[in-house]
């Protein structure tokens, strides 16, 4: 997969090289999208039982900061929020509708993309293919 930089809700830039070596889920969400409200906690959760297992990126395409920061807060998020104002990321990914998940292995190659929410069972059979174990 490419690389790709954005920005961090607190101005820091993150590139996806950054995280070579670990793999990497990217999730382009909005506030105003009900299943990325439901699969998020999901995420969270899943997330916060092996954190060094692998990377949440979650990526706003068209929301200003504020928005992005009252959702991750309102739901405890701790991976990044990443915003990409001018979707320049949504349009080189071409991704259509919202929610939308890649999976990225350790060596970044995408060995899976999913439109649509996520349950728990389904996000944890997406990490199994990019090397992440529950």
């Amino acid at each position: 997969m490419g690389d790709y930089e954005l920005t961090r809700l607190d101005g820091e830039k993150m590139r996806l090289s950054d995280f070579r070596g670990t793999p990497v889920v990217i999730n382009f969400w909005a506030s105003w999208c009900e299943p990325c409200k439901q699969e998020m906690p999901v995420f969270q959760a899943v997330y916060s039982e092996q954190p060094e297992a692998f990377v949440i990126l979650a990526v706003n395409p068209d929301e200003s900061r504020e928005t992005a920061e009252k959702f991750a807060e309102s739901l405890e998020l701790t991976f990044p929020i990443l915003l990409d104002p001018d979707r320049d990321l949504q349009r080189q990914l071409m991704v259509r509708g919202l929610p939308t998940t890649f999976f990225v292995d350790a060596e970044g190659v995408l060995r899976a993309q999913h439109v649509g929410e996520l349950n728990r069972q389904l996000f944890l059979d997406y990490l199994a293919k990019i090397g992440v174990q529950p």
